[in-house]
């Protein structure tokens, strides 16, 4: 059975996270709180999904949303 290199690929999904919240911020020293402001989205994700064939083209991201 012949296989071509454009046939072969790897692929790789990654989260990405709407909103990534810091660990460092700007206060006056010696403050008990802190408060960071967000959207509440700090847990909803996107999946990127890229994809390199063994021929070395290049194929364009796709991004996967849940509902």
């Amino acid at each position: 059975m012949d296989v071509e290199f454009s046939q072969i690929g790897n692929m790789e999904e990654t989260p990405m996270f709407f909103e990534m919240p810091g660990v460092r911020g700007v206060s006056v020293k010696g403050e008990k709180t802190v408060s960071v402001k967000t959207t509440g989205n700090e847990k909803n994700y996107f999946t990127v999904i890229l994809t390199c064939p063994a021929d070395g083209n290049t194929l364009s991201p796709a991004v996967s949303f849940k509902r």
